[in-house]
């Protein structure tokens, strides 16, 4: 077991949805002003050895969502790969960072996409559903997250999905890692943190952790490519106000 968490950063306002960076241990956070709104957005930043970093985001338009990239300080305007009037969500890397990885309802149901890192036609990699996907460390395969909490895997390059895992709530709650994957297990309180061993086919629990209030909105979940941090979301207080509106008709 682990000690308790420290808090890495606070926020009265919109979650702030944290990434840990992939060239240290730095972590990465953002949060976006648009028409007076703050967005939470997640920034998985470029694979190592490139030259340039340009974190991914997804952002509400008016018809939909849609996947952005961005310079770290995010100063520039961000470049737009989808344009789209459809949900376009959850994007990623892949790991030689010619493609970005997203789930798309364009077809009617949720599917996983991927576009050309430097700009092009969408391309779509499922037909049988998914609404995360991560690539292996190696490259060679794709993870795929479907309802109802189960992760499959399927060749890079095309070919029928293998189920994997399941357990797996929430999209947002995985992360894979060169032996396994790292998940929550939301199924108990306080939600535990599991991992699944690829060579014996079996999780073990890492720690429980308390993730908060259950509130609307964003979750993510990440693991240090050293697997000595973990970082996740919690929400510790939510507020209202009671207001009295007069002579209302």
């Amino acid at each position: 077991m682990v000690s308790t968490p420290p808090t890495v950063s606070g926020s009265r306002l919109a979650p702030i949805v944290p990434v840990l960076s992939k060239f240290g241990s730095a972590t990465v956070m953002a949060q976006i002003n648009c028409n007076s709104h703050r967005w939470p957005v997640l920034i998985p930043e470029r694979p190592s050895g490139l030259r340039r970093a340009r974190p991914l985001l997804s952002m509400p338009e008016l018809l939909g969502t849609a996947i952005f990239s961005s310079s770290a300080p995010m100063e520039d305007l961000p470049v737009v790969f989808t344009t789209e009037p459809f949900e376009n969500n959850v994007p990623s890397w892949s790991r030689d960072g010619q493609w970005i990885y997203f789930s798309s309802d364009r077809t009617g149901t949720w599917q996983i996409w991927k576009i050309p890192s430097g700009g092009g036609s969408a391309v779509q990699v499922t037909n049988a559903g998914g609404f995360s996907a991560q690539e292996s460390i190696d490259g060679k395969w794709l993870y795929l997250w479907r309802e109802p909490g189960t992760i499959w895997k399927m060749p890079v390059g095309g070919g029928e999905p293998m189920r994997v895992l399941q357990g797996v709530e929430n999209f947002a709650f995985w992360k894979i890692a060169a032996n396994g994957i790292y998940f929550v297990d939301v199924s108990t309180t306080p939600a535990l943190i599991k991992f699944f061993d690829f060579a014996t086919q079996h999780s073990k629990a890492i720690t429980s952790v308390d993730l908060g209030y259950s509130v609307p909105g964003p979750q993510n979940f990440d693991v240090s490519p050293d697997g000595q941090w973990i970082l996740f979301k919690r929400v510790d207080q939510v507020d209202s106000d009671i207001m009295l509106v007069e002579n209302f008709q």
